[in-house]
């Protein structure tokens, strides 16, 4: 009885001790950091469109604008992100986009691009302005691949990606765009 009493403290011991750890190690940022800000950049300055003006909801999104939750919409393309290495990537993503966070912390904003409350959105679309709303991006482990599901509004479509990036010489460059039906 006694060494069923102590089995059963040292698993419990185990169990919240690893729940404790890895609630630790995996607990998602609040604030992005700066690697989260160059991604955003490097898809902004490739999508930059000067005669439209281009602006960004001020939070990322967790739900696509078919109502699925944009985990799901990445896990139906999984099959044409794994071709690129992409599967840590997609972990990250995962994880990181259960809630929404706000964009404030992002100083990318030293181009043509404005944060914009989501309640306004239809305010700068009908000025002509293309509005983008994203994700939190997901990386690999060494950090020089990153994955982003973003959609863009215009006055007249709405389209969606899921962008693909890597890190050649310190920048981010946008490496494929996978079209989401």
């Amino acid at each position: 009885m006694k060494k069923l009493l102590i089995l059963l403290v040292v698993i419990s011991l185990l169990y919240f001790g690893t729940k404790v750890f890895l609630n630790k190690w995996y607990k998602v940022s609040e604030t992005f950091d700066m690697e989260d800000c160059k991604v955003y950049k490097a898809i902004l300055d490739d999508l930059n469109d000067e005669e439209m003006g281009l602006a960004v909801f001020s939070r990322t999104i967790t739900t696509a604008s078919d109502g699925q939750s944009v985990q799901h919409v990445v896990v139906q393309h999984f099959f044409e992100i794994i071709p690129s290495g992409e599967i840590f990537c997609v972990l990250d993503f995962l994880r990181k986009n259960k809630k929404i966070s706000l964009l404030k912390d992002c100083e990318f904003l030293g181009g043509p691009y404005q944060l914009i409350p989501q309640d306004f959105c239809s305010f700068y679309l009908r000025r002509g302005v293309k509005v983008i709303a994203p994700t939190r991006p997901g990386y690999d482990i060494k950090e020089q691949k990153a994955l982003v599901y973003l959609e863009i509004f215009t006055r007249f479509e709405n389209d969606r990606y899921i962008v693909l990036l890597t890190k050649r010489n310190g920048r981010w460059m946008v490496q494929n765009k996978i079209i989401v039906e």
